[in-house]
């Protein structure tokens, strides 16, 4: 790769250097001090560098708009990233991924016909963040989409508007979470699972695979099924359902 001098607006004292691979990305945001680009910098007549930290790294046919990304942080090929989107130290983006696209909100009008809610919330990702390929973090209606520290999020996975994820929270491939959703610090969602709108997950709360969560689960819980319910309570309908069987 080849290093490069890049314009921007530096600190006294900063030195920035730009490599260029295979590939092309757009930039309007500011990134960290020796930034490494993994493809060709597109300058948008709106680029400034902002110079105050190190060791960043975007892969190529990625595109980061008028947001702030911070040291250690890895944003792989293909990868959208909106205005209005902070992301922390040490965070991973996969491939594929979009952080701060617009919302899902239509309201009827006085004809009876939908009409978008414009979306002008940002997207919050805390340190140390780990995203998968093909996720789609949502920004917010009227105030953020917030991932906190140390939560993963696997592959295939949608967080809706306003979603306020706590720390260390572990969401598997293929969930959907809802929008308002708040699932508090170490939850964990099963493959598969879905999380209806506005509802709360408390701290260390566990939906088993494909669960279908529709009320608010209390801390400590595990859930599972559709829709679901404590495991307890699942095992009990279990057990009347079988001796009805055996009856008839």
């Amino acid at each position: 790769m080849v290093g490069i001098a890049a314009t921007g607006e530096f600190g006294a004292g900063a030195t920035l250097v730009i490599f260029i691979a295979a590939g092309i990305i757009g930039v309007l945001g500011s990134l960290a001090a020796s930034t490494i680009l993994g493809a060709k910098y597109q300058n948008s007549g709106q680029f400034i560098i902002w110079i105050s930290f190190a060791y960043a790294f975007t892969g190529p046919f990625t595109y980061i708009g008028n947001s702030e990304i911070d040291e250690g942080t890895v944003i792989h090929g293909n990868c959208f990233v909106f205005d209005n989107v902070k992301i922390g130290k040490n965070v991973s983006i996969n491939a594929g991924s979009i952080i701060g696209s617009e919302g899902f909100g239509y309201e009827l009008n006085e004809k009876n016909e939908y009409e978008k809610f414009i979306h002008i919330g940002g997207v919050e990702i805390h340190d140390n963040v780990d995203i998968g390929a093909n996720t789609c973090v949502v920004r917010g209606a009227l105030a953020n989409t917030i991932i906190g520290e140390g939560t993963k999020i696997d592959n295939l996975v949608h967080i809706g508007h306003n979603a306020i994820i706590g720390k260390h929270c572990i969401i598997t491939a293929n969930n959907m979470v809802g929008g308002s959703v708040k699932i508090e610090d170490h939850s964990w969602l099963g493959p598969s699972s879905s999380t209806l709108n506005q509802l709360t997950l408390a701290k260390n709360s566990y939906a088993g695979l494909g669960s279908i969560i529709t009320k608010n689960m209390p801390s400590g819980e595990v859930w599972v099924g559709n829709p679901a319910r404590p495991i307890e309570e699942m095992k009990k309908l279990q057990e009347i359902f079988r001796d009805l069987l055996n009856e008839e």
